[in-house]
């Protein structure tokens, strides 16, 4: 009877929050969002079972009507009994609760990764914690980023791993040779870590610089008294990337999770990497759709090692990181020159002869936007690409679409918010001609005639006068896929919702786009853009 009368104070507490806050006209991610800034842990005086216990109560509460009608009686009871001079409010609230609330919280963590009791106590109860590795200090979730010095062409790697705890150094250890497992050059990092949602761990990055071309190395990372790594090798790029005898190779993907819906485009991706073919991946946001489920991220990172640890992985945020303003996504990979130290979350570099403009799309409230510090800095940017006369193309990717076919006359995404990032950037990318920009967000495949301003420019890509758009979002997770329309005056070639990713091959004047669908490993589609 104890556990239920708390069972019953703490989901008729829950009922007033969530009651004031539909009354104000806030939704449930704004809800999640207030309590994500509340300092103060929710679940101080409640233990992880206790709360898994209550939480797991609710949902079948929410789901259950048999279960639902004898937890409002046993309210009600509690009602009467404990506070009787305010009992018929009380059994007002609690038939509200059990009648609206629950199972309208119940639908919108369905939404989410979190949905689980667990993720819930750890996220808004704040009750459990979730330690990211199966050992103290020993390196798992090995990642790659490319370490680009201003006017460079990848100069070099930057390793990140994980650890459960510290580490008194953080280091990368490099050669050329793994045969009498000595390394002969070493590096030391630094660290970082964060809180939320109960994660307990702590991420270290360290960089290896002064590369040669065209040179396989090995490398570890860890630490002398806490373990080392397995050894990874890389191979870095020849002199020659990104021409027409060696052109760049580079492997695209969008709102791939960490679930079972990304495992054959996590596999495909892990044969072409083992062939030796991938030069670098692009992750154009919703890396992990993790939500705030801090497990989920360190999933993720554990799938793609075998393909991170390896070749560098490149991201953008997608609206799916923004919980704790995108502190995990922002602690998990690191970002070329100087963006990690002012927690930006936009940069570019230089590879194979490709400038890479990579966008923040993305604000705390789940919105589209590029401000204004992001729009100076992006005009500077493309302005000195395309000043060098040596540049190749300019390739330019952002999570959300501007512009995409999936929904009606009245979406959110493709109309409301991709007509905003056109209004914002549009101009600078027709301006300074981008070739190419990548976006994410819609769960399909689609591409744009060149375009500029809502009008088709050509309908081939032939020298085109303005940039060619492609949605490529579709590398599996748990939402499922979409299927665009196609159906614009600008709309080209076919368009799939079929799980799947891009293989591109780039040279300075040359760019062949091939998505491929994961299930089976052909080209569904292939295009080349000529400049």
């Amino acid at each position: 009877m104890a556990r239920g009368v708390g069972v019953a104070a703490v989901v008729v507490a829950l009922y007033l929050c969530g009651a004031l806050m539909v009354e104000a006209g806030k939704d449930f991610s704004l809800l999640a969002q207030e309590i994500q800034r509340d300092s103060k842990p929710l679940g101080a005086n409640v233990t992880c079972e206790e709360c898994t216990d209550i939480v797991n109560i609710m949902f079948d509460v929410a789901e259950n009507a048999t279960v639902r009608a004898e937890f409002e009686a046993d309210i009600n009871a509690s009602c009467r009994k404990y506070i009787p001079k305010e009992a018929d409010i009380c059994i007002k609230y609690g038939d509200a609760l059990v009648d609206k609330l629950l199972p309208w919280i119940d639908k919108e963590l369905k939404g989410l990764a979190c949905r689980d009791a667990r993720a819930v106590c750890s996220n808004f109860v704040q009750a459990c914690k979730n330690p990211c590795c199966a050992t103290p200090t020993l390196p798992e979730k090995v990642r790659l980023s490319i370490y680009d010095l201003p006017g460079g062409n990848g100069t070099g790697f930057v390793a990140t791993w994980t650890t459960l705890m510290n580490t008194s150094t953080h280091t990368v250890q490099w050669g050329t040779s793994n045969t009498s497992g000595t390394f002969p050059y070493s590096a030391n990092g630094l660290s970082r870590t964060h809180t939320h949602g109960g994660w307990v761990g702590v991420v270290h990055s360290a960089a290896m610089t002064n590369l040669r071309p065209a040179t396989r190395y090995f490398y570890r990372v860890g630490d002398a008294s806490g373990g080392w790594s397995r050894v990874w090798s890389f191979e870095t790029l020849p002199t020659n990337a990104g021409t027409s005898a060696r052109p760049l190779r580079v492997l695209q993907i969008g709102d791939m999770g960490y679930g079972p819906k990304s495992d054959k485009t996590v596999a495909e991706m892990i044969k072409e990497v083992d062939a030796g073919t991938v030069d670098l991946v692009l992750h154009v946001g919703d890396v992990s759709y993790a939500d705030g489920d801090m497990p989920h991220w360190d999933a993720f990172l554990t799938k793609i090692e075998s393909i991170s640890a390896r070749v560098p992985y490149m991201t953008n945020p997608g609206n799916h990181e923004l919980w704790y303003n995108f502190t995990a996504y922002r602690t998990m990979f690191y970002t070329p020159a100087s963006t990690y130290a002012d927690n930006r979350m936009f940069y570019s570099f230089n590879y194979g002869g490709v400038h890479f403009t990579q966008l923040n799309t993305e604000t705390f409230e789940d919105t589209a936007n590029i401000d204004m510090q992001q729009r100076d800095w992006l005009a500077l940017d493309l302005k000195q690409a395309r000043a060098n006369p040596h540049r190749g193309m300019i390739i330019a990717t952002g999570h959300r679409p501007f512009y995409c076919t999936n929904g009606g006359a009245k979406d959110k995404d493709c109309v409301t918010f991709a007509e905003l990032l056109r209004a914002e950037a549009e101009n600078l990318l027709v301006g300074y001609h981008a070739d190419m920009v990548i976006n994410a967000h819609m769960h399909g495949y689609e591409r744009t005639f060149p375009v500029a301003y809502g009008r088709p420019t050509a309908t081939n890509y032939l020298f085109p006068a303005s940039p060619v758009y492609v949605v490529n979002g579709a590398g599996g997770n748990r939402e499922g896929n979409d299927q665009p329309h196609a159906n614009q005056p600008w709309s080209a070639g076919p368009a799939t919702n079929q799980i799947g990713y891009a293989r591109m091959t780039i040279t300075p004047n040359k760019l062949t786009y091939d998505y491929v669908i994961a299930s089976n490993a052909t080209v569904f589609d292939s295009f080349v853009l000529i400049k």
